[in-house]
């Protein structure tokens, strides 16, 4: 087996699987090991969660400037103010839960092996496992169990071992089909109106999986006198951070688009199919405290010297359902004694954050019809896609994980 420990005597622990859904019942185990015989003062499993947030912030600041002037010959000196900006880090953690429990009293223990098995029930309501980082920034969710076992004795080291598993947000129980639609004033050179171009798509699911292709049909009608240079749709990510002292970031960030080609002025498009891969990196959607990331569907006509034309549609990004678990490997000499089984809870109520609305996400007020009220809540199918046109379009795919974020906090835009 592989073990963690000094001296010969060593512990282990796991979880029988690699992921788990808010609500589960996680199963595990503790491995222990001793080679030489050992005083302890207990055995200990501890599950915790928390958020974690590190960004990057322009900070404005009031500084003193000394201006001089010259006036009929004389010099005048005076003291005005102007506004600076300087970079500061903020930081925050935020506990959802964290219980330890002694699962063995202390004694003494001779050589040997014994397994201890343990469940916990995790509770519901948690945001999913998220790992995300940049330039100025980092953001996390972390679910981990850990034993330890606690040797008496300023020399003596404790015997620990750590294990992260996955929490994955699940998806709804029936996603729906989900239809976009938005006409966009097309002007030029900031105030030249030419008209308004509509933009429609349709989708078989409104939910997907990394890694996933993401297939629509879209449409185009190009009701004024410039061109729309080219279409695109996109897959766009919205990232909100959150301290505990109120300062907060957004970035935004196009995570995978595709190109097609454009429209005349006064003409159209319809039906067109089109397709998105979502990259096997990009997180799943979280909803915690200091984290909520959020991502839509967007289909654009780009507009020389002008606001695009666009459309946009909410999307739910969940992680690829793992179908292994994690088993140690077994040494030929492990033939531990099985101790009872241990049910572990919480010592106190889990922070469990409020649950995201639909109209938070980027472009819910286009979407026909009408979404549910609650991101992740049962619903039935409520539009079906058109059949896909059987003709081939050329276009090319453009997958990058992180391109340059926009810190503009009303991001529904280009």
């Amino acid at each position: 087996m592989t073990w963690f420990g000094s001296g010969g005597n060593s512990v282990l622990v796991y979880t029988t699987k690699n992921q788990y859904s808010p609500g589960e019942t996680i199963q595990g185990h503790v491995l222990v090991s001793i080679v030489s015989a050992t005083n302890y003062s207990g055995l200990f499993v501890k599950l915790a969660a928390k958020e974690r947030v590190r960004f990057e912030e322009q900070e404005p600041y009031i500084v003193a400037v000394t201006e001089t002037e010259s006036v009929d010959g004389r010099t005048e000196t005076r003291i005005v103010t102007k506004t600076e900006y300087r970079a500061v880090l903020r930081f925050a953690t935020h506990i959802l839960f964290k219980t330890e429990i002694m699962i063995l009293n202390g004694g003494d223990l001779v050589p040997g092996q014994f397994t201890v098995p343990f469940s916990f029930v995790l509770p519901g309501g948690l945001p999913g496992s998220f790992e995300l980082y940049g330039f100025d920034y980092f953001a996390g969710v972390d679910y981990k169990v850990k034993a330890l076992l606690k040797v008496p004795g300023i020399l003596k080291s404790n015997l620990r071992s750590e294990r992260l598993f996955e929490v994955i947000q699940a998806p709804p129980p029936i996603t729906q089909a989900i239809k976009g639609v938005n006409s966009s004033k097309i002007a030029v050179c900031c105030c030249f109106n030419r008209g308004y171009a509509h933009m429609e798509f349709n989708c078989t699911r409104d939910a997907f999986h990394s890694g996933e292709v993401v297939t629509l049909v879209a449409s185009a009608t190009n009701n004024s006198s410039t061109d729309l240079k080219r279409l695109t749709v996109k897959l766009r990510r919205l990232i909100q951070f959150h301290d505990n002292a109120g300062h907060s970031k957004v970035i935004e960030t196009t995570v995978a688009e595709a190109v097609y080609p454009g429209v005349p002025p006064h003409g159209s498009v319809r039906e067109l199919p089109m397709s998105l891969q979502i990259p096997l990196d990009a997180p799943q959607q979280c909803f915690g405290f200091l984290i909520r990331c959020l991502y839509s569907v967007r289909l654009s006509g780009k507009v020389k010297c002008g606001d695009d034309a666009t459309c946009t549609v909410p999307a739910f990004i969940y992680r690829p359902i793992l179908t292994t678990g994690f088993t140690p490997s077994a040494d030929p000499s492990w033939n531990p004694t099985v101790m009872a089984p241990v049910t572990i809870g919480l010592n106190a109520q889990p922070a469990i954050p409020p649950p995201v609305q639909l109209t938070q996400y980027p472009g819910a007020g286009t979407m026909v019809p009408s979404a549910p009220p609650e991101v992740g809540m049962s619903h039935p199918v409520q539009q079906r896609m058109p059949e896909t046109l059987n003709n081939n379009v050329p276009h090319t795919t453009k997958v990058s994980a992180e391109s340059q974020p926009g810190l503009d906090a009303g991001f529904i835009g280009k």
